[in-house]
């Protein structure tokens, strides 16, 4: 299982990027309803040019750290009485290839759209994203399997929102101009970032674990390390910390929903979007067409007499 420190460093990065997703989102789709397509990363426009894939430098950075912090802080590499590696050993490096698997997906991108060297199709980018998620989510879901029912729980819950982004991320490869997969992608991510963050309080703090819960750390010493670090409850408050938390997840959705209708109703206000504006420019369109194809048949008609 992640540690406490993972999880929130988790949190920052999913929930920076849901949120600067959606802002961009919004921001493009209320420009022009009509040109909208959805984009795996977004360009930082109001910096200079060389700005532009700033998100995608500030990846390479983050998830090399986040891998480093399991490697390197969190970890034990002490080997068992009979020279195995331990179990907690062989998890984080689970973990670690779903790190890697995104780091991997923001580099190929930043060569591909900045070099020649690796022409990478626009919908590919999706589909990398589909499997680094999809590979996330068996992770989690495995991992899981071997956690008390409130870990199991919480995992759960997180394995969801992976799935949902591995979900969105392969429609839009079919589908990338889908206004609602892209929006449900943003908040897949907003609340992946979020829930980060609750499992980190809720799973390590004393101060937050539910009544009837204890976080029972592991001391790495000398000898077998096949036990991890672990949240247990009392049986009999087991079902009420498992209630907590489905409601605590609930809140989330709740919230993380209410901030995307919030954000995309002060933009629309801003950039002076309207609904039926999108309509009328498309029935204007089509009332345009309907002229020229009427043109060209008083065209034909009279070429024939």
């Amino acid at each position: 299982m992640v540690s406490q420190g993972g999880h929130i460093l988790q949190g920052i990065i999913f929930l920076s990027l849901g949120v600067w997703h959606l802002f961009c989102f919004f921001a493009t789709w209320v420009k022009s309803p009509l040109e909208y397509t959805a984009r795996a990363w977004y360009p930082v426009g109001l910096l200079p040019a060389r700005y532009k894939h700033l998100e995608l430098h500030i990846l390479l950075f983050l998830l090399p750290l986040a891998i480093f912090y399991d490697l390197g802080i969190s970890a034990h590499f002490q080997p068992q009485s009979d020279g195995g590696m331990p179990t907690s050993s062989i998890m984080g490096f689970e973990h670690v290839t779903i790190l890697f698997m995104f780091w991997l997906f923001a580099l190929t991108v930043l060569v591909s759209d900045a070099t020649s060297h690796l022409p990478f199709p626009s919908e590919g980018s999706f589909l990398f994203a589909s499997l680094a998620f999809g590979l996330q989510w068996l992770s989690i879901t495995h991992s899981a399997s071997q956690r008390s029912d409130f870990e199991r729980q919480c995992s759960t819950l997180l394995a969801y929102t992976a799935l949902a982004s591995a979900v969105c991320s392969g429609l839009l490869v079919i589908r990338p101009r889908a206004f609602l997969v892209n929006l449900v992608l943003c908040l897949s991510l907003i609340l992946q970032g979020t829930w980060q963050f609750q499992m980190a309080l809720s799973l390590y703090s004393d101060s937050y674990v539910p009544i009837g819960c204890r976080f029972s750390p592991v001391n790495y010493g000398p000898g077998d390390f096949t036990l991890l670090s672990t949240t247990q409850c009392e049986p009999s408050m087991n079902a009420r910390a498992v209630a907590l938390m489905n409601i605590a997840f609930n809140c989330h959705v709740v919230a993380s929903v209410f901030f995307a209708v919030l954000t995309f109703a002060i933009m629309a206000r801003f950039k002076g979007h309207r609904r039926s504006a999108s309509l009328d420019q498309i029935a204007a369109d089509f009332e345009l067409e309907s002229e020229l194809v009427q043109l060209n048949q008083n065209k034909l008609s009279f070429e024939r007499r």
